[in-house]
């Protein structure tokens, strides 16, 4: 039988509460932010896992109106809004994004305080270039006013690894048999293609650190987002 989420006398009330609901078990999560950004317009679409069924949801804003899709599996619902009378939707659709964003954090530290830190004093530069590569990141997001400059991301999340990529810098983090590995790239000309890591490394001692540096990203990037979508 077919879940009431996708039966046609599904109320828009019902789609709303569904996604302002807080996540019981999510086992991935993938999103993507104007990643063909158009002038005046704002898009994202994000796919998660909850309890082993697959989610997807993708809007596009515009000055006039709402654009937005919703799936479980394979069953797709489409609407469209005035900006104003689908402003409410969009923020129900956020705050889920956020909420699966939270969850999935929580569950990373717990992962990561499972182990057990080792001394390995050649993490400081690594440290240092993610602390400095962050700040500058961050400094640009600040700065960006959704006209001449765009908002641009893309977030890959699951209970074990993380990875964000934001405008030339990627960054990943990932628990592999008990171990953290760390990979970063700066991509020159913001091209992911034909580049070579800046570092790809083991990490015994202060994972804990990096983990915080990407969570001021998400916190950045939070920030700006919701002065676009107000």
């Amino acid at each position: 039988m077919i879940s009431f989420f996708y039966s046609k006398l599904y109320s828009k009330k019902r789609l709303k509460n569904k996604f302002s609901i807080a996540p019981k078990d999510i086992s991935n999560f993938a999103v993507s932010v104007n990643e063909l950004p158009l002038y005046g317009s704002f898009s994202c679409k994000y796919t998660f896992n909850e309890m082993g069924v697959d989610y997807g949801c993708e809007l596009v804003t515009t000055d006039k109106q709402v654009n937005f899709t919703l799936s479980r599996n394979l069953i797709v619902k489409k609407y469209t809004d005035q900006r104003y009378q689908g402003r409410d939707i969009v923020q129900k659709l956020e705050r889920k994004k956020d909420f699966i964003i939270d969850h999935l954090i929580a569950k990373f530290i717990t992962n990561l305080e499972s182990l057990t830190p080792e001394v390995n004093p050649g993490e400081e530069k690594v440290i240092e270039w993610l602390r400095v590569s962050t700040e500058v990141l961050k400094r640009a997001i600040s700065k960006i006013d959704g006209i001449d400059t765009i908002l641009q991301y893309k977030i890959f999340f699951t209970p074990q690894s993380v990875r964000i990529i934001a405008y030339n810098v990627d960054l990943e983090l990932k628990i592999v048999e008990g171990k953290v590995m760390f990979k970063a790239f700066n991509y020159k000309d913001n091209k992911e293609t034909n580049s070579q890591p800046v570092y790809n490394v083991l990490i015994k001692a202060q994972y804990n650190d990096i983990f915080n540096y990407i969570i001021q990203l998400f916190k950045a990037i939070k920030e700006c987002e919701d002065s676009q979508l107000s």
